[in-house]
């Protein structure tokens, strides 16, 4: 076996500064989703329908990027894929500053999704071969969680004047600066999701793996449906945008503390009342909203809503990864968080649209959100000791 073809482990600051950096400007629409929503269809002159099918479709195409991914994945190195993808999102930001109309817009914020959700595929596994995968998919949220923090408290100072196309001007730039950080990457770097070893003996319950997937299917739909119009109840009770803004600021810098929490302590004896107390406190986040008249009900609700959730997800999907040994597993649960991602928007654009309700659309929410605490009880209920994934070094392509 020559050199090049042997395998090798990426060293640790490869993987510890390649994955958050490079991926975190590709999560930026997500992060600042409520305030991106109103500032939209504010400019363009958009139904609510027409809020939640571009962010249903950005945000669904972010996250379905894995299906074309299952195809290149091993044919494409790491280093190479990075930068013709990263490129191409990179251009499709600055595509979207020239959009001129709402159809324009659409095809550009699709098309640039479908791209930076290849680099995460990327970014992903990269993390899961990692020496210690906890620590890079810790990292992988954190900087997300930073980016979203930061960009929410100068919003009012900096974008709110500004027209929407300096937001995605903002991305083009972040992507340009981070994608250097690539080089990093040895030549010829495979990722190919293939070669793990599975020890245990265990055996996986296709049932009770559905039901876990599905889990991560409902919360999705529920708590994007809610995230991407957490503004709508604050403006009509009143609150200003500045108000607004600088409450989900303060949420999402609040959020960091469970995303340490849980990059640093991984997976622990207490993961099963996490995953139910983060269930809960979403559902109570959410339900805040209802009736709001007060900004301090505003701030307490948003902080309960993004605390709760970035400490839910690591542990929701360490959960469904225990129920199948499938060395794709986590690429099929990415799935399902892109489905929730795509319907969710839309779905909750075309209620609030059709019924004039926000309690209706909160309401939805909730239901859903409360199906997945269904569904997580249900595995848990009946979880049995999982395999233990020893992922094999990543091998470089001769």
């Amino acid at each position: 076996m020559t050199e090049s073809s042997s395998p090798v482990r990426l060293s640790s600051a490869a993987v510890y500064l390649f994955v958050p950096i490079v991926s975190a400007p590709l999560f930026m629409t997500l992060m600042i989703a409520p305030i991106l929503a109103v500032k939209i269809a504010t400019e363009f002159d958009l139904s609510a329908t027409q809020v939640g099918l571009l962010f249903s479709l950005e945000l669904g195409a972010f996250s379905l990027a894995t299906l074309p991914a299952y195809f290149w994945l091993g044919k494409l190195d790491a280093r190479r894929a990075t930068y013709l993808f990263g490129g191409l999102a990179l251009l499709g930001n600055l595509a979207s500053t020239l959009a001129t109309n709402f159809a324009l817009l659409l095809a550009a914020r699709t098309i640039t999704a479908l791209a930076a959700g290849s680099v995460a595929v990327i970014a992903l596994a990269l993390a899961g071969k990692a020496a210690n995968p906890g620590r890079a998919f810790g990292l992988f949220i954190f900087m997300q969680v930073v980016l979203g923090a930061v960009v929410l408290s100068v919003f009012p100072a900096v974008f709110e004047p500004l027209p929407v196309s300096a937001i995605y001007l903002t991305m083009a730039i972040l992507i340009a600066v981070a994608l250097p950080i690539t080089q990093m990457l040895p030549a010829k770097l495979s990722v190919a999701e293939h070669g793990q070893s599975i020890k245990g003996t265990s055996k996986a319950s296709p049932a009770r793996y559905l039901i876990a997937l599905a889990s991560v299917l409902l919360f999705y739909i529920g708590a994007a449906a809610a995230w991407t119009f957490i503004a709508v109840p604050a403006t009509e009770a009143g609150l200003s945008l500045d108000t607004i803004t600088t409450t989900l600021a303060i949420a999402t810098f609040v959020g960091l503390i469970p995303s340490l929490f849980a990059s640093v302590l991984g997976d622990t004896k207490y993961n099963a009342l996490i995953i139910v107390v983060s269930f809960v406190g979403i559902l109570a986040g959410i339900y805040l909203l209802i009736g709001l008249t007060a900004a301090i009900a505003y701030i307490v609700s948003s902080i309960l809503f993004q605390f709760a959730w970035n400490l839910l997800l690591p542990y929701l999907f360490s959960m469904v990864a225990a129920t199948n040994s499938s060395p794709r597993v986590t690429s099929t649960i990415n799935l399902m968080a892109g489905g929730g991602l795509a319907i969710g928007p839309i779905a909750a654009g075309a209620l609030l649209e059709s019924t004039g309700s926000t309690q209706a659309l909160l309401w939805a929410s909730m239901a859903f959100i409360a199906a997945g605490l269904g569904c997580a009880a249900y595995v848990l209920a009946r979880r049995a000791p999982a395999p233990s994934l020893q992922a094999d070094p990543i091998a470089v392509k001769p």
